[in-house]
């Protein structure tokens, strides 16, 4: 889900594979696709390469936010991947992306994300689109799912519970050290903003708040998040 902290936690996952498996084919699907580690979509030839740089390099690392597709629960029901799916209150994901748009606009982003996202209207969508995928990825199931809220009061302890879903075996020491690590670093990345959890309560008008809840009520409950 975008701006739910998925690259925080992909960066986590990065230090673990490079602790736990020194060889891997991170750095190689960064050379053969594109994007780098990010998918917006993963069909069959993805696959296919993936498979190869895996079997001829180790582990790999890669993000999308899209829906559970037919490929990826391929290889997920093969137990060939494990999936970490990240959520937020969609109403701090249409704040962040304001905040993201402007950043782009400035020149401090150059992959021109949300650089269209000027109003929570404009956000409309991308709320919307954020909502279906995290129904889906619900139902699927096969994934660790890490509510954004909780991550931002918890990292440490999510930090343990990825290393230990992911199987990669680390001493404390180690955990620690990546942990503090990505606070000293973490504004310094494009895709932070701010890392502030409940941002409506504060930051929405009282219309824009009841304008999100009209639209969003039923997504938000069903989500685990209050309204006021």
């Amino acid at each position: 889900m975008p701006k739910s902290g998925t690259t925080f936690i992909m960066r986590y996952q990065l230090d673990l594979i490079n602790h736990a498996m020194p060889q891997n084919g991170v750095e190689e699907v960064q050379k053969q696709f594109p994007g780098g580690k990010f998918f917006p979509s993963i069909d069959c030839e993805k696959v296919e390469m993936l498979r190869r740089i895996s079997a001829e390099n180790g582990d790999c690392l890669i993000k999308t936010h899209s829906a559970p597709s037919f490929s990826i629960k391929e290889l997920v029901d093969k137990g060939e991947v494990k999936a970490a799916f990240c959520f937020r209150d969609p109403r701090d994901t249409m704040l962040s992306a304001i905040d993201h748009g402007e950043r782009t606009r400035k020149g401090l982003d150059s992959t021109g994300a949300f650089a269209d996202i000027y109003t929570l209207k404009d956000a409309i969508p991308l709320a919307e689109y954020s909502i279906k995928v995290y129904y889906k990825w619900r139902e699927y199931g096969q994934a660790i799912f890490i509510q954004y809220e909780e991550l931002m009061s918890n990292k440490l302890g999510y930090l343990r519970d990825i290393a230990a879903y992911f199987g990669y075996k680390c001493e404390e020491d180690v955990l620690l050290a990546i942990f503090q690590k990505h606070e000293k670093i973490k504004e310094q990345a494009r895709n932070f903003n701010k890392g502030v959890i409940n941002r409506w309560k504060s930051e929405m008008s009282q219309e824009d708040l009841m304008f999100c809840n009209e639209i969003f009520k039923a997504d938000l409950l069903a989500m685990g998040y209050k309204l006021l």
